[in-house]
């Protein structure tokens, strides 16, 4: 599976958009569509944490990015009513290049 994000600032809110596709580059979404998620929190404390609210549904979908430290941060997306699993978890690090 792929998937396309981008992250647009209107004059009303930040949005989150995902389009996923699969191997063979066949969307999942509707031609025109794709899913989107608008920006519910942003905190600096501790950490910098982002918080995204997949809305007009009834099983609402959170979409997660925080800062686990200087140089790395985990994601992850869960559903209103359901328990996250540490395998839905994405964690991402940054490492220096060596010259």
């Amino acid at each position: 599976m792929y998937e396309l994000l981008s992250i647009e600032a209107t004059a009303e809110r930040l949005v989150y958009r995902v389009k996923h596709f699969s191997f063979e580059l066949k969307g999942w979404e509707e031609k025109d569509r794709a899913v989107e998620l608008n920006l519910v929190e942003f905190s600096k404390d501790p950490l910098n944490k982002v918080v995204f609210l997949e809305q007009g549904k009834e099983d609402l979908t959170w979409g997660v990015y925080m800062q686990t430290g200087m140089d790395s941060f985990e994601a992850y997306f869960e559903k209103e009513e359901e328990l996250l699993r540490e395998d839905q978890k994405f964690t991402y690090s940054r490492n220096a290049a060596k010259l």
